[in-house]
């Protein structure tokens, strides 16, 4: 399967199917439990969360810069899990998100969640 060159012919299911096939080949896909890849998601997430430990909050612009690579390759490990998980689970990714978004924003209105943290008020 090819890759795109044209970042705008990318899509999440060009993704997905570069996934499936992946795994296919390997003979993966058997692995991918749902209780699994949670895991793995969880386990990459450290992982990323590694890379920016003990770095000064005040320089996080030097540190993207200096770990950008580090920084995408888990990044990407955490996105190839989730995309994997939704397509085990028959979620629909940009469903999903779009979902989200909208539970947000009614969750959290724009006037009483703005400007400061502090006002966040929840609104369950």
């Amino acid at each position: 399967m090819r890759e795109p060159r044209d970042p705008y012919e990318r899509s999440i299911e060009d993704v997905v199917a570069r996934l499936r096939e992946f795994r296919r080949q390997r003979d993966w896909q058997r692995f991918d439990t749902l209780k699994d890849l949670a895991a793995a998601i969880a386990i990459e997430a450290s992982e990323l969360q590694e890379v920016l430990l003990w770095e000064p909050v005040a320089r996080e612009s030097e540190t993207i810069r200096a770990k950008r690579g580090e920084l995408a390759e888990e990044l990407a490990d955490i996105m190839i899990h989730c995309l994997n998980f939704a397509d085990r689970a028959n979620i629909d990714p940009l469903e999903a998100i779009y979902g989200k978004i909208r539970l947000n924003a009614a969750k959290y209105p724009v006037d009483s969640a703005s400007d400061s943290p502090k006002k966040l008020r929840r609104q369950d």
